[in-house]
């Protein structure tokens, strides 16, 4: 209950103070990524959903959905898109400052990076797994 309390008065602190905590996107923040986990590199399209905290203008908790499928799949096995979704800690948002890149190298402060849980609904099971990539908007501006 006291967890319970402190985050709904860490919602009023940063609604005075003008900031959103909590931010709701479709279609707005999608990656292309990498997930890494057991020994198996799937790539997946995912796009955050809501994005939670804020970090010098960064979420730091994202909620995700998408699409993911295997790299290199097994002979015989059923390939194809998987359905997943989950969350995604951006340990970008933190790290980012701390580590300085040469101006040469400086595009790689643009890359969203950190471990993350997903459910695939295809396969009915959850797991683990580090994620890397950088995100960009569908919708152009012209």
């Amino acid at each position: 209950m006291k967890k319970l309390l402190f985050a709904v008065a860490l919602l009023f602190v940063a609604s005075a103070r003008g900031e959103d905590l909590i931010t709701s996107t479709l279609l707005d923040h999608v990656m292309p990524v990498t997930q890494f986990k057991s020994g198996e590199t799937k790539l997946a399209l995912m796009d955050s959903v809501i994005q939670i905290g804020s970090y010098d203008g960064r979420s730091i908790l994202d909620l995700q959905a998408g699409f993911s499928g295997e790299t290199k799949p097994e002979p015989g096995e059923a390939s194809g898109m998987n359905l997943i979704a989950g969350g995604f800690l951006k340990l970008n948002s933190v790290v980012g400052d701390a580590v300085k890149f040469p101006p040469q190298w400086s595009f790689l402060n643009a890359l969203e990076y950190g471990p993350a849980y997903n459910y695939d609904f295809r396969e009915k099971s959850s797991y683990l797994s580090f994620q890397v990539g950088m995100a960009f908007k569908l919708t152009p501006k012209i």
